[in-house]
């Protein structure tokens, strides 16, 4: 049986994603650091996340171009309300670090996930792609503009794969949480039985998720979106949910071509 790359920074979207296809695949759960301030503590979240699914392993991926180009542009901001104590540095405080995303970035990531599947003999490769908030933390502002262009992007994306791969085994892109908000997500992984508490979803370093980044404000909503209780922040919750917005996301994946 061939593998099934799922793209994943450690979040509820890519464990989640990859809870979809966990039952019945082999899975490389595929971490891309391209200069991220989080990438040691998202590959951290990977391989917790890993030894919870039945046949799992973690690959990861540099890209020392953007890593260098991040950091040329990354702005490194104090987290509000935090006062250090004498002698501290930057380094020893927690901190939100704004995403400076660098424009274009998703095709650049999705390249290296393929290069990745490739290696690994796989054919397909899963990103967890949703419906809203994903525009400026994948590099394509364009999609905050409210023309959701996210579908169109995906077919030229695999017709272009289909083309520059012949006459070699095709790798496809798959999103199955296209059509769901992130809320509809969380409820999909508490019924997928996702272990949330080892998700990561901070854009700091830790050790626990500062709570100011858009993307920890953007999972806060989300659980408030689903009425479920974080396991992360709060006290434990049950872990079988069905909610709306469901329908045909456990469907099975196509067959490789």
């Amino acid at each position: 049986m061939t593998p099934i790359v799922v793209m994943s920074g450690g979040g509820i979207k890519g464990a989640t994603a990859a809870g979809r296809y966990a039952k019945d695949h082999d899975l490389i759960l595929m971490h891309i650091n391209y200069g991220q301030t989080a990438a040691a503590r998202e590959i951290s979240a990977l391989e917790s996340l890993a030894v919870t699914f039945p046949r799992a392993r973690v690959m990861g991926i540099a890209l020392p171009h953007l890593i260098q180009l991040r950091r040329s542009s990354t702005e490194t901001v104090a987290q509000p309300g935090t006062r250090g104590a004498a002698g501290t540095t930057p380094k020893d405080a927690s901190s939100t670090v704004s995403p400076a995303v660098l424009r274009g970035l998703m095709p650049m990531v999705l390249s290296a996930g393929v290069q990745g599947a490739l290696s690994a003999g796989s054919q397909v490769v899963v990103v967890g792609l949703t419906r809203t908030g994903d525009a400026t933390h994948l590099g394509l502002p364009g999609l905050a503009s409210g023309a959701d262009q996210r579908r169109e992007f995906l077919h030229a994306y695999n017709i272009m794969l289909e083309t520059a791969l012949r006459p070699r085994p095709q790798v496809r892109l798959e999103a199955p949480l296209m059509e769901l908000t992130y809320g509809e997500v969380m409820q999909l992984a508490f019924r997928f039985r996702v272990p949330l508490e080892k998700t990561w979803t901070c854009d700091g370093i830790g050790p626990q998720p500062c709570g100011q980044c858009d993307s920890c404000k953007a999972r806060s909503r989300a659980f408030a979106e689903a009425a479920l209780i974080d396991p992360a922040t709060g006290p434990p919750v049950k872990t079988h949910v069905q909610g709306p917005g469901l329908v045909g996301a456990s469907a099975a994946p196509a067959a490789p071509a």
